[in-house]
C-alpha cells in the first residue's frame, strides 16, 4: 500500500510527539533493526529515518503495529488495519567458540548465504564478549530456517556453538541484550558555522584570562624594594 503524504506527515508527528528519544531506540530494537544505521542527531531526524527504512522495504504495517503495542490509540489501530500485513523480522543469538571476531561483515556475509536472502536482511544488532555473541536480525522466515538448521559451521571459516531465538532466552539474558544495542555510541556532535565562531570566542576569551591571570601572578610574585633617605643634612 503507498501511504500518501498526509498518512507520512501524520505518522511522523506521532513518532517525534507521543516517544522519546530513548523509546524510539527501544522500538528499533523491538522491530528488530539497529537504529544506529539511521544518521540522526534528534529525535525528530530519527522519527524520519525510521519512518522512511519502513516504507521503503515496504514493511510500514510492522512500524505501525509496535507503534499500537505501545501507544494504542485508535488513529494507530484504525491505520493499523489499512495497511494490512507486513513481513516481520527475528532476533537470533549466536555464540561462536573464539574471543575475538575479526570480520564480522564477513561473518554476516556468510550467513545470509546459507540462508538465502540478501546480505542487508542480515543485521548485527549488538555483540558481546567472553565466547563471541552476536545478536542479529533477520526476516522471520530466514529466523526459522536458520534454528531448524542449526549448522555447527558457517563456510570454512566460522565454527557455531550454539544459535538460538532471542525470545527462548531467559529475561535476565534478554534485558542484557537490549541494554547492549541500546548502549550504542553517542551522536557525532555537529557545528554549524556559529558554533565555530562561539568556539573561537571561547578560545580567545580564555586565552585573555590566562593572560591576566599570569601577569598579576608575576606582579604578586615580584618582590617590593622600599628605599628609605637615611640622609641628613648637617
Amino acid at each position: 500500500m503507498e501511504v500518501s503524504p498526509n498518512v507520512r506527515s501524520r505518522l511522523r508527528h506521532f513518532l517525534t510527539e507521543y516517544f522519546s528519544l530513548s523509546e524510539l531506540k527501544d522500538l528499533c530494537f523491538d522491530l528488530g533493526v539497529d537504529y544506529e544505521m539511521f544518521p540522526h542527531q534528534t529525535k525528530s531526524d530519527l522519527s524520519r529515518e525510521l519512518l522512511a527504512y519502513f516504507e521503503r522495504t515496504q514493511n510500514l504495517s510492522c512500524l505501525v503495529a509496535e507503534m499500537v503495542k505501545q501507544r494504542p490509540e485508535e488513529e494507530l489501530v484504525t491505520l493499523l488495519a489499512e495497511l494490512g500485513s507486513c513481513t516481520p523480522r527475528s532476533k537470533v543469538q549466536i555464540v561462536l567458540p573464539v574471543d575475538k571476531l575479526r570480520n564480522r561483515k564477513n561473518l554476516l556475509s556468510e550467513l545470509a548465504q546459507v540462508l538465502g536472502v540478501a546480505p542487508d536482511e542480515v543485521m548485527l544488532i549488538a555483540t558481546a564478549s567472553g565466547s563471541v555473541r552476536l545478536l542479529v536480525s533477520l526476516p522471520a522466515d530466514a529466523a526459522e530456517r536458520l534454528i531448524a538448521l542449526n549448522p555447527d559451521h558457517l563456510g570454512d571459516a566460522y565454527e557455531i556453538t550454539s544459535i538460538s531465538a532471542y525470545e527462548s532466552l531467559p529475561p535476565e539474558e534478554q534485558t542484557a541484550w537490549r541494554e547492549a544495542a541500546l548502549r550504542g555510541k553517542p551522536p557525532t556532535p555537529f557545528f554549524g558555522l556559529s558554533g565555530l565562531v562561539l568556539i573561537l570566542a571561547v578560545v580567545v576569551v580564555g586565552a585573555l584570562v590566562v593572560g591576566v591571570t599570569m601577569v598579576t601572578a608575576a606582579a604578586i610574585a615580584t618582590p617590593r624594594v622600599t628605599v628609605t633617605n637615611n640622609c641628613t643634612d648637617d
